[in-house]
């Protein structure tokens, strides 16, 4: 059988890089595109894993349309030679309607269905869609999912890849950290559901004034510019991505204008702050604190400052031992290959 996995960001392709592996185990020939985003290519160099690069990313409405239809050209032309079985995605809405126009089955993994622009123009052509228990099924069926097309699994992406996490000394040494350190991650700010600024640079200033070093991983180009020009040396900025999930064992506190990095290092024990200005519940976030993983979320950097002070002071007594919580947690990986397995 043949499987198409599209991936159009960084943590979509860490997620695909999961599954592909699986999928090799069961002898299965892959087909792996994505775009130019990000560290999107990057991330699946670093794992190995061979891949097609197809279009950008729109900045604007007009762009993004542009995008979209040249994009789905690209990869008709790509697709309809290959003839895969299944397409694989997080809810991509080029491959979806091309997989729907060529008559192949698509299964769409999606934990944000407050995206609800993306989640209209995939849900409807989608044959599984693959989602955390945590997020209700009103809001996938709200987005025009079918009921028989939804299937749960008891768990959090970050799962898929952090459970398997292990702390490398060496990668804290690359950056030239000899003391306690914070990991910071501006917000998401080309998404077309975030236009608001998250108020990073609140935290970033709290945590140099009480001695700590900074470690900034911004998301584009725009954003590591305006956080050298305004730090200096202040912070320090990777030159290449890190390995992140072996840098949060050793950091004090994981601060991110989104939801992906918190959750990545609240797996691990570590204390982590999302800071997300929607007004809308992140229900995954919401299962994780609840189960006692040491993750809060707040609107604005103001906002959560208090806490990331308190944190700070005394951050070993925020550190949670999990491993016995992770155990309990499924991954979605597991539950794309019993879809695959049975063609459910």
């Amino acid at each position: 059988m043949l499987i198409w996995l599209d991936a159009l960001t960084p943590k979509q392709a860490r997620l695909m890089a999961e599954i592909a592996d699986q999928l090799r185990k069961r002898g299965e020939e892959l087909l792996v595109t994505c775009r130019r985003y990000a560290e999107t290519e990057q991330m699946l160099e670093m794992r190995d894993l061979s891949y097609i690069s197809v279009g950008g990313y729109g900045e604007n409405k007009l762009d993004k349309l542009v995008q979209y239809a040249e994009r789905m050209m690209g990869l008709i032309d790509i697709v309809k030679e290959r003839k895969p079985d299944i397409l694989i995605s997080f809810s991509s809405p080029e491959a979806t309607r091309v997989a729907f126009g060529l008559k192949i089955r698509a299964v769409t993994i999606n934990d944000t269905p407050h995206a609800f622009h993306v989640c209209r123009l995939t849900f409807p052509l989608s044959w599984r869609i693959i989602h955390p228990v945590a997020v209700p099924e009103e809001l996938y069926l709200r987005n025009w999912a079918c009921k028989e097309s939804l299937i749960s699994y008891n768990g959090v992406d970050e799962v898929a890849w952090m459970r398997k996490a292990i702390p490398r000394k060496e990668e804290v040494e690359k950056l030239g950290l000899d003391g306690d350190f914070v990991i910071i991650r501006p917000e998401e700010s080309k998404a077309s559901y975030l236009k608001d600024e998250a108020g990073i640079s609140v935290i970033i200033d709290i945590a140099i004034e009480m001695g700590y070093k900074v470690v900034l991983m911004p998301r584009y180009e725009d954003q590591r510019d305006y956080y050298s020009r305004r730090y200096g040396s202040s912070i320090i900025i990777p030159s290449s991505p890190p390995d992140a999930s072996s840098l949060y064992f050793f950091s004090s506190l994981v601060v991110t204008g989104g939801g992906t990095m918190s959750r990545e290092a609240a797996l691990v024990g570590t204390p982590s702050i999302s800071i997300f200005p929607l007004n809308v519940p992140l229900y995954v976030n919401d299962f994780l604190s609840k189960m006692g993983f040491p993750l809060w979320r707040f609107s604005s950097g103001k906002e959560a400052a208090p806490l990331a002070k308190e944190i700070l002071s005394s951050p070993k007594r925020y550190r949670r031992n999990v491993r016995d919580l992770v155990e309990q947690l499924e991954s979605p990986v597991e539950a794309v290959e019993k879809v695959i397995q049975c063609q459910v």
